[in-house]
């Protein structure tokens, strides 16, 4: 099936990140719903756990597969260009009928430089938003030839049909609710940095946890452990084995929650008063780190464990 295509008119801005006074009567209120993704006039194109935002204009969205086509006008020579495609993209509005201002996101985004942004004639009378194909009314044949010459020269443009599986996943991610979709992709991004990283960090330390020191694993040395970062990459952390170490479920679990951390100077444990005696930590309290190969602790990274150890309110 192919896809519905919109055409929306958005502000003028050379980067969309929120440093430049919008241009262009088209604006997006920063709602309390938006908001939330960061996105406002001037910032319409927010990237947010690998999914871009933005806005959709008011009126009805009563199609089952949409791309859309954000154009602005270029103040330089009041020309239209278009500055993004979101292909392939899920949306949700609020209000009866679907006639209301809707969001889109989507993990198949082009966003253009100032000097791509390319030329497109848009139709005269209603300037908000136009149908190319698949709308309610207004279908413009010239828009469609347009986005379809343009679709097929974008990197990753569509060469192949999705198999029934992937359709299928895909129809089941887009059901769920958008926190739930980011934390699904949250789990994702960990799992592919635990690849890569995970067998640095265990040639490092060994196979054992720098807390409690134990080692679990499977003839096919297949280990327990996971791999915990220091200052965590959501906040700007590196995805380096400086700021990382093994930890087992339990461990890994209490050091996410605060109730333990590490010394930056002298890499020594150091426990939340309140838990020193609990069975999972008992005896870790300003013990030293454990690990197989002996001086692992020399590789953390002491900036990390000083913002580690300041948002644990440990000292």
């Amino acid at each position: 099936m192919k896809p519905s295509v919109l055409f929306v008119n958005v502000v003028w801005t050379e980067r969309y990140d929120g440093t430049e006074i919008p241009m262009g009567n088209f604006r997006y209120l920063k709602t309390k719903r938006f908001a939330k993704y960061g996105a406002s006039d001037e910032r319409l194109f927010v990237q947010n756990d690998g999914l871009h935002y933005c806005g959709l204009g008011r009126g009805a969205i009563n199609v089952e597969k949409l791309d859309a086509v954000f154009v602005a006008k270029d103040p330089r020579d009041n020309k239209h260009r278009v500055v993004a495609i979101f292909r392939d993209l899920s949306w949700k509005t609020d209000g009866k009928d679907g006639w209301t201002n809707g969001f889109a996101r989507s993990d198949e985004v082009t966003c253009f430089p100032v000097d791509e942004r390319i030329e497109v004639s848009w139709p005269p009378g209603q300037q908000n938003r136009r149908w190319a194909r698949g709308g309610p009314s207004n279908n413009w044949p010239d828009l469609l030839d347009f986005y379809e010459r343009l679709n097929s020269k974008l990197p990753g443009s569509r060469t192949r049909t999705r198999s029934a599986d992937e359709s299928q996943l895909l129809e089941l991610f887009r059901s769920f609710e958008i926190e739930e979709q980011q934390r699904m992709l949250q789990q994702i991004h960990r799992v592919i940095r635990d690849q890569k990283l995970r067998p640095v960090v265990l040639a490092l330390w060994g196979p054992s946890c720098a807390a409690c020191g134990m080692s679990l694993g499977t003839q096919e040395d297949l280990y327990e452990c996971e791999i915990a970062h220091i200052h965590q990459v959501r906040d700007q952390g590196a995805d380096s084995p400086g700021n990382a170490l093994p930890l087992c479920r339990t461990h890994h679990w209490a050091f996410d929650q605060h109730l333990w951390g590490i010394e930056a100077k002298s890499k020594k444990i150091f426990v939340r008063s309140a838990y020193r005696n609990h069975p999972a930590l008992l005896g870790l309290h300003q013990s030293n780190l454990k690990s197989v190969r002996h001086g692992a602790e020399r590789n953390l990274d002491e900036t990390a464990l000083r913002i580690r150890w300041k948002l644990s309110l440990l000292n």
